[in-house]
């Protein structure tokens, strides 16, 4: 399946940069090579979330996510927040999609940053 080129949303990237303090820039990558870092930080996949987006699939869900990746020195994609979305194109098997991408100094970098997120959205649910 092809995965349509997503609008770049200028306004999104800024706002991003802005909570978690890091360069971002969009790159088109194969979500069958972003891997997840469970074993340090990312919360493990819920089944019912991704068979909920992969029957979701529509010009919006892919305009409209926000999938956020570090790149390794090692060249290796860890997603630090998207996974579910990851995952649902990645059974799909959709060969591109478009994420935002800072360079990561490692796994403690990527918990540093996965933290400020969690802690936004928790305060944005309130």
């Amino acid at each position: 399946m092809k995965w349509e080129k997503m609008s770049h949303n200028d306004d999104k990237l800024t706002f991003y940069e802005t909570l978690l303090g890091v360069k971002l820039h969009y790159e088109t990558i194969n979500p069958q090579y972003v891997l997840n870092d469970h074993l340090h930080y990312q919360r493990f996949i819920v089944e019912s979330r991704v068979q909920e987006l992969v029957k979701a699939l529509t010009k919006e869900y892919k305009e409209n996510h926000s999938a956020i990746l570090g790149k390794r020195k090692d060249g290796y994609y860890f997603c630090l927040n998207g996974q579910h979305h990851t995952n649902a194109a990645q059974r799909l098997n959709i060969d591109l999609c478009e994420y935002m991408v800072f360079d990561s100094l490692g796994w403690e970098h990527e918990k540093e940053l996965f933290d400020k997120f969690q802690h936004y959205q928790l305060s944005k649910d309130k």
